[in-house]
């Protein structure tokens, strides 16, 4: 498996914003493109986990705010596009699964969190996002992964392409 310490590889002058950035997948996302060079910017709500990962990775860009929120999203593009002078890849990585089991048992509730995080949230921000930024990639990080298994390198290299 490749590991940002172990991927020569550079992503420099590349300008990426990745929600949910604070843990899992989004918090290795950040690090491995921060260690590649490229210029990140990461959304999460827990204002301490984000100051956190800002302090652990000094140069990126940590924003708080939600992107379920619709109210906030603006706010958020305009953000990042404030602290990376521009986007060219917007990881959508921000989900939740408040309930594992099967469909049939789960709450009307946490089905609705389910499906307002992991599928609208992240439509809604894209869209607030083409507003602000001309150009650039919009990746769904559950979409890309669903039934594959990618190393960091793998991840990376489908940003960068």
């Amino acid at each position: 498996m490749t590991t940002p310490s172990s991927s020569s590889s550079t992503l420099s002058p590349l300008r990426v914003a990745v929600t949910g950035g604070t843990s899992g997948l989004g918090l290795a996302l950040v690090r491995a493109l921060h260690a590649r060079g490229a210029q990140v910017a990461f959304v999460a709500r827990d204002a301490r986990r984000v100051q956190r990962v800002a302090d652990e990775l000094p140069g990126t860009h940590g924003i708080v705010g939600d992107i379920a929120d619709k109210l906030d999203t603006h706010r958020l593009a305009l953000q990042i596009n404030a602290a990376l002078g521009g986007l060219d890849v917007l990881v959508n990585n921000a989900a939740t699964n408040p309930y594992a089991g099967p469909l049939i048992d789960a709450d009307v509730g946490r089905f609705d969190k389910t499906v307002q995080i992991n599928l609208r949230a992240g439509l809604t921000f894209a869209t607030a996002a083409a507003l602000v930024w001309a150009a650039g990639r919009v990746f769904r990080v559950g979409l890309l992964m669903q039934g594959k298994t990618a190393t960091f390198g793998q991840m990376v290299r489908w940003l960068s392409a």
